[in-house]
C-alpha cells in the first residue's frame, strides 16, 4: 500500500512540478517589471505603464501554481508540537480531521476562482492601464488551486490511511520533529 501511495505522490510531484514552474515565471516577471519599472523612474523619469498590474498577476500566479507542489513536497508548515504528545491513533484522527477541514476549503477557493473566471470572461473587465482581461488568469489560478486541492486530498488520504497502517504512519510521523 505505501509503495502505490509513493508512486502516485511521485506522479503528482511532476504534474505540480509543472505549475511550480508557472510560479517561477511569475515571481521572475514580478521582480523584473518591478527593477525595470525603479530603475526606470530614477534614471529617466518615466515609468512602465501598469507595473503594479503586471506586478499582481505575477503574484497571483506565483502564489496560486506553487501551493500545489509546495503541498506534495511537504513544504507547508505543520505544527506537530501537540500531536506528538497524543497517542498515535487520536494524533491521525486530528490530523485527519484538519486535512478534512483544508481540502474542503481548498476545493471551495478553487470552484470559487472558477466561477469568478467565468463571470469575467462575459464582462468586458480589464486592467486599468494594461487593458489585459482578467479572466485568463483566474482559469490558470483555478488549475493551480484545483492541483493544490487535489495534492492536499491526497495528504488527506495519506493522514487517514496512517489510522490504520504502521507503515503510513512511520512515513508521516518521520517528518514530525
Amino acid at each position: 500500500m505505501v509503495e502505490k501511495f509513493r508512486k502516485f505522490e511521485s506522479i503528482s510531484k511532476n504534474i505540480t512540478f509543472w505549475f511550480a514552474l508557472i510560479s517561477v515565471i511569475g515571481m521572475m516577471t514580478m521582480m523584473l517589471v518591478t527593477f525595470i519599472d525603479v530603475a526606470l523612474r530614477k534614471t529617466v523619469q518615466s515609468s512602465i505603464v501598469g507595473a503594479s498590474e503586471y506586478a499582481s498577476f505575477g503574484l497571483c500566479l506565483l502564489v496560486m501554481c506553487g501551493m500545489g507542489y509546495c503541498e506534495m513536497c511537504r513544504g507547508h508548515v505543520q505544527v506537530t508540537m501537540f500531536l506528538r504528545l497524543m497517542p498515535r491513533k487520536l494524533a491521525f484522527a486530528c490530523l485527519t480531521l484538519v486535512n478534512i477541514l483544508g481540502t474542503a476549503t481548498a476545493f471551495v477557493l478553487a470552484s470559487c476562482v472558477l466561477r469568478q473566471g467565468i463571470k469575467l470572461s462575459t464582462s468586458t473587465v480589464k486592467g486599468v492601464l494594461t487593458g489585459i482581461p482578467y479572466y485568463p488568469f483566474y482559469y490558470i489560478c483555478f488549475v493551480g488551486l484545483l492541483l493544490f486541492a487535489l495534492a492536499h486530498l491526497f495528504t488527506t488520504t495519506r493522514s487517514f490511511c496512517a489510522l490504520f497502517n504502521d507503515e503510513i504512519a512511520e512515513d508521516i510521523t518521520k517528518d514530525w520533529q
